[in-house]
């Protein structure tokens, strides 16, 4: 296996498990502002998207948002629960 530099690069390699259609957000960011927020101590999915929501001057450029506004709870949940297992291994 090859070496990566940062975990977001091993998070690069994981496929967006969404259709093309109503998509908002890049697939690679979600993952990312997740790990994130798990790191910061928010538990849920519930407890991220206000995290988010309070640090997104920062976040938004530095994870590589292009909205103005953070994923809601929902739009984080749906897009994580297609990653399958096998993928993030």
């Amino acid at each position: 296996m090859e070496a990566v530099e940062s975990l977001f690069e091993c998070l690069e390699q994981v496929a967006d498990p969404r259709r093309a259609r109503g998509v908002r957000h890049p697939f690679q960011v979600i993952p990312r502002l997740t790990l994130l927020g798990l790191v910061c101590g928010q538990t849920t999915m519930a407890h991220i998207a206000p995290f988010a929501r309070m640090h997104w001057p920062v976040l938004k450029e530095s994870l590589g948002f292009l909205r103005d506004h953070p994923p809601h709870a929902t739009t984080i949940s749906r897009t994580l629960a297609g990653v399958s297992y096998e993928q993030l291994q």
